[in-house]
């Protein structure tokens, strides 16, 4: 027994484990896993580059482009970003196909009321984004004025939401000073919740204008213009969730292009 129990539990344990565990532990492990990480790129994708955090750590830096066709995003508009974390540490907008703004007296305001539904999809109330996207379908159908009395009861029920107020407010402020700088319209001014109450207070003034046969007050003139020079400057510094969030505050259907859509911005 002392025989069978010693020797046999010392090869069986000791040789037998060093074998499997160490010398094959170390041909997977290592092995396989150099081989893995740093010559191969899955998919044909390629891995993220190292670059300096703000902290100067290095830190992985992915690129990637959003637009131009993506659910409740402006129409036309590519966002190239660099990534640190989800965090945009780089950016560079610019529209595929030149100016996206339509000045037809129906579908300008229509799309208006389907950045308001991008909005609140992208804050999360899928109910409000939906009503309002039927708002959007009735004022293509069957014109504005039908939409007046639907499009005031939304304004109302947005303003009545104090979780919606709570998960907008600060996000993404900016003053008179700020927006005069980036050549931002005056309706930019303040955080992305005021921008989604003066989205909203612009569609019900137009449908009421246009109910009224008013068509010389409509709210989406040509007044209203945006520029690629400066957007990528007001998402840097935001994950990619609020950054999406800032873009369709900014009611980007009026949107022109800049001089300068392929300059880098470094914030």
């Amino acid at each position: 027994m002392e025989h069978g129990s010693h020797e046999g539990m010392e090869h069986g344990s000791h040789e037998g484990m060093e074998h499997g565990s160490h010398e094959g532990m170390e041909h997977g492990g290592h092995e396989g896993m150099d081989h893995g990480d740093m010559e191969m790129s899955p998919g044909g994708i390629p891995l993220a580059e190292g670059g300096e955090d703000r902290d100067g750590l290095e830190m992985d830096v992915l690129q990637v482009r959003l637009g131009p066709v993506l659910r409740d995003w402006p129409a036309g508009l590519v966002l190239h970003c660099s990534l640190q974390g989800d965090v945009i540490v780089e950016a560079q907008a610019e529209l595929v196909d030149g100016r996206s703004r339509q000045d037809d007296d129906v579908v300008g305001p229509a799309r208006g009321i389907d950045n308001i539904a991008s909005l609140l999809a992208l804050a999360g109330w899928d109910d409000a984004a939906a009503e309002a996207r039927r708002i959007r379908d009735t004022a293509l159908e069957s014109g504005e004025g039908a939409a007046g009395s639907e499009l005031e009861r939304l304004r109302r029920r947005v303003r009545r939401s104090w979780t919606l107020r709570w998960s907008l407010r600060g996000v993404r402020r900016l003053s008179d000073k700020e927006a005069h700088a980036r050549r931002l319209p005056a309706d930019a001014v303040g955080d992305t919740y005021d921008r989604l109450i003066g989205m909203l207070d612009r569609a019900v003034a137009g449908v009421a204008a246009t109910a009224a046969g008013d068509t010389g007050t409509r709210t989406n003139d040509a007044g209203r213009t945006l520029s690629t020079d400066h957007l990528a400057h007001l998402v840097m510094g935001l994950d990619l969730a609020t950054a999406r969030l800032v873009l369709a505050s900014l009611d980007i259907h009026e949107l022109l292009a800049g001089q300068a859509e392929h300059e880098v911005s470094h914030g």
